[in-house]
């Protein structure tokens, strides 16, 4: 048969199974009978048992072929069994009810990562996926990183952040992960979610489509939004004491915790003795009964939603995986820093978060100067970040300091006139500054600039010549991105000339956590030192952004993006600093720079740190260096 022929045969095929009548299996009798957990991917590896995490067997019978729900909607906390849920209806589609399905994750990079770490072991250790599945050796179908060929269907899958992988065959079903992270316009061609709904549109009422995330930003998060058009279901479980029902939640609508933990004479909080608090009776539930709790709780709906969305709400209150002396654990380490706090509040809660310090201003800042001499370091600091703005007629520069909890001093800023693109000068004078040793403060020895950052944005040439031949002091290109294709404040670009090591910085997520620590009070993790030196403008820069929400009227889509209201060089320095001390800790020196408390003690009594200059001489558009 030749391959036309066969490609023919596979579609009609496909076609022809997804118009059959659905099986009578459900989904989670189906991965009850089937499933077998990996040990790559999962916790407990072996057969799947629904009776571990009760409270998903409603939602799998919604996404089983002969329910009528269309739209399931997963806000779900980590933990709790969102990304196996979708694992098991991928392969309940395969095996029991096929048809064409397309997967759609934030970007193609995660899709590799899913492909690699939970699709491909999914189908290997489940005997009933692994002999429908074409094996990628078969040269008459398509087993690869983006298709996966059965009997009756395939599976598509694709990133958000292309147009081109959303725009293809009609397809029964679709899965869109972590939405929160889509972007809200993918090349020009609108909503990736709309996007994937119109690739549903030719099954009309056999069509299902599962949306699935962790929330992030109140009035930005796209799961949010979708969790609120549905029917908001939450699961409510049995008092042992009273049985009454009640939801598991973090807090009460008068704002009161409802897990509650004791402290003993000193004030220790005693995470162990951590219970819940009956919203009835009074009683505190300790932990112990929570297996039997949940084996008999419910879901139940608390809107009328729009007929068309069924939602589902779950916290890792309810993890069978998670104790609540370890959530009690876990918030107590968050709360001592907002962008912790921040992260517990999305992953852990399955809540949005409410960003604060948006009306910051200078004359708030300007209250909170303090002495210091420009130039040295505190004894409490680990490591220094340096970072440059290169502008038309100038480049402006500053060094901050990082200690335990990422506790962080200005150490110096200074600006450079003259045209980095012409004037050699600026460039040697940068050069000066930046390879200075800084001294520490009540201690004989210094401290080196241990990452340097130049922004490339503007006039990216004369950039790179200068980067280039000092990379191995770790100077290198950076480039502002509004947003990462990855979470953290930094990564490293594909996309830049031979030879030179670009990094992108997570622009807005990093002046999200900015204002949110110019927002701490006292000194400690997170903290921001002010030094009283600095120019006048310095302040008025750091508050040159605002936050601004804006709202697609048609789909609902929420984008909040920062607008500059004045000159921002010393916002967009920090900025920079922040992206780099990440690229220091997960990329470049990790097992030195990522426990800062412990290099500070370190240090202590150490020599200088941060890699010195070579001892050889390159020139660089006439710069002498080395």
């Amino acid at each position: 048969m030749s391959r036309s022929n066969s490609a023919t045969r596979v579609v009609a095929d496909v076609w022809a199974q997804a118009w059959k009548p659905p099986p009578l299996l459900n989904v989670w009798q189906w991965a009850d009978q089937h499933r077998i957990l990996s040990g790559k991917a999962a916790a407990e590896a072996g057969p799947w048992r629904t009776d571990r995490t009760p409270y998903l067997r409603e939602p799998m019978e919604k996404l089983s072929a002969r329910d009528p729900a269309q739209r399931i909607v997963l806000m779900f906390s980590s933990q709790v069994g969102k990304t196996e849920t979708g694992l098991n209806w991928l392969g309940y589609i395969i095996d029991h009810a096929p048809g064409p399905t397309l997967f759609v994750m934030p970007t193609l990079n995660d899709l590799k990562k899913n492909v690699l770490q939970r699709i491909n072991p999914m189908i290997q250790s489940t005997p009933a996926l692994r002999e429908r599945v074409a094996s990628p050796a078969s040269r008459d179908a398509a087993n690869n990183m983006f298709v996966k060929e059965f009997a009756g269907g395939m599976l598509l899958l694709a990133g958000a952040n292309s147009a081109s992988g959303l725009a293809s065959l009609p397809v029964r079903y679709g899965y869109g992960d972590e939405i929160d992270r889509w972007p809200i316009d993918v090349d020009g061609e609108g909503d990736p979610l709309d996007l994937l709904e119109q690739r549903l549109q030719t099954f009309q009422s056999r069509k299902k489509l599962l949306i699935t995330s962790t929330p992030t930003i109140k009035g930005a998060s796209a799961i949010e939004r979708e969790f609120n058009r549905s029917d908001r279901r939450h699961y409510f479980v049995p008092c042992p004491h009273c049985q009454h029902q009640q939801p598991l939640r973090w807090r009460d609508e008068d704002g009161r915790h409802r897990l509650i933990w004791q402290r003993d004479a000193a004030g220790k909080h005693l995470t162990r003795s951590a219970a819940y608090l009956c919203e009835a009776c009074g009683v505190l539930i300790e932990h112990r009964y929570k297996t039997a709790m949940l084996a008999a709780g419910r879901w139940q709906a608390t809107a009328p939603g729009d007929g068309e969305t069924t939602g589902y709400h779950l916290n890792a209150l309810y993890s069978p995986f998670m104790s609540w002396a370890q959530m009690a654990s876990d918030f107590l380490k968050a709360k001592e820093a907002p962008e912790k706090l921040k992260a517990f509040t999305n992953t852990k809660l399955a809540e949005t978060w409410e960003e604060i310090g948006l009306t910051l201003n200078a004359g708030a800042l300007g209250r909170r100067l303090e002495a210091h001499t420009r130039g040295t370091v505190p004894a409490s600091a680990a490591v220094l970040i340096g970072a440059a703005d290169v502008q038309g007629d100038r480049v402006e520069a500053k060094v901050v300091a990082f200690g335990a909890g990422e506790e962080s001093w200005l150490i110096d800023y200074e600006i450079f006139w003259g045209d980095p693109s012409s004037d050699q000068s600026v460039w040697l004078r940068l050069d000066e500054w930046r390879r200075r040793i800084f001294p520490v403060e009540g201690t004989e020895r210094g401290m080196r600039v241990a990452v340097f950052g130049v922004d490339s944005g503007d006039q990216a040439d004369a950039v790179y010549d200068y980067v280039q031949p000092r990379q191995a002091e770790r100077v290198f290109a950076l480039k502002g991105r509004e947003y990462l294709s990855r979470p953290g404040l930094s990564m490293e670009s594909t996309a830049k000339r031979s030879s030179i090591r670009l990094f992108l910085a997570g622009t807005t997520a990093a002046k999200d956590r900015i204002l949110s620590r110019l927002q701490i009070a006292q000194a400690g993790p997170g903290f921001m030192h002010l030094p009283d030196w600095i120019p006048e403008q310095y302040l008025d820069q750091m508050t040159a952004e605002k936050k601004v929400t804006h709202k697609n009227v048609r789909t609902g889509a929420v984008k909040v993006e920062y607008h500059r209201t004045g000159r921002n060089e010393a916002l967009d320095l920090e900025v920079y600093c922040l992206a780099l001390l990440f690229a220091l800790q997960h990329f470049l020196a990790p097992a030195t720079y990522r426990d800062l408390a412990r290099l500070r003690d370190q240090l202590a009594a150490g020599a200088p740190t941060g890699p010195a200059p070579r001892g050889r001489r390159v020139r660089s558009q006439g710069i002498a260096v080395g």
